[in-house]
């Protein structure tokens, strides 16, 4: 990857640290420059009450890219992250964006953070999302990051250990994959780095009551 700019795509809220409100702040932090689009801006995340906002929609997410790159902002854009989708049509306007850069010189690293659902609420996106994300954005991903339950619903692999997870990252097809929340034996869980024949591993004691952003912020330092 680049030392140009990074286009972080992904939920907004005014209150709480969730999508674009944690991966920002992380890139900022590590000295990299952010252009952020979001999908939805919030007020917060529903696990903090009841929110009050709106979708951005798929002509207004295009036009918001077009703009960019009439400026040339994303000229020298090194990475794209893709995070939290409302609609199926916003992933369709991301995915023409993700085309059009790829077909560049230099063509950006793809992120997408496979965001569909958890172990606790299950599926938590629409199901033409979570279609979408994996037909239309995994085949021009460099890098994924998924849970155990969005890495099981991807591959259709059932998650249940180490090896189970890294034979369903190596199914995806892309150079590298990040696993998180992979059972690692009682009241563990684990955090897997899969890239071609290689496995890392980083395991530690699972925790109630973890805040809700984690995933994101993961997924912007990596």
């Amino acid at each position: 990857m680049g030392s140009g700019p990074v286009l972080s795509i992904s939920s907004q809220v005014a209150f709480g640290h969730v999508g674009n409100s944690v991966s920002v702040p992380a890139l900022q932090a590590s000295g990299i420059a952010v252009f952020s689009v979001p999908t939805l801006v919030s007020s917060n995340h529903p696990g903090l009450g009841k929110p009050f906002g709106f979708q951005v929609t798929a002509p207004q997410l295009a036009s918001l890219f077009e703009a960019l790159e009439e400026r040339g902002a994303l000229d020298d854009c090194a990475a794209v992250i893709t995070g939290y989708f409302v609609a199926a049509d916003q992933v369709a306007a991301v995915a023409r964006l993700l085309r059009r850069l790829k077909a560049r010189e230099r063509p950006p690293y793809v992120m997408v953070d496979a965001i569909i659902g958890d172990d606790d609420k299950g599926r938590f996106v629409p199901e033409d999302v979570a279609v979408a994300l994996r037909d239309e954005l995994r085949p021009l991903a460099d890098g994924i990051k998924a849970n155990r339950f969005e890495l099981q619903w991807l591959t259709g692999v059932e998650v249940v250990d180490a090896e189970s997870a890294s034979r369903a990252a190596r199914m995806l097809g892309v150079a590298e994959v990040l696993a998180s929340s992979i059972p690692a034996g009682p009241s563990r869980i684990a955090n897997l780095h899969v890239a071609g024949g290689t496995v890392a591993m980083e395991a530690t004691r699972k925790q109630a009551g973890v805040p809700k952003g984690t995933g994101d912020l993961l997924t912007a330092l990596w």
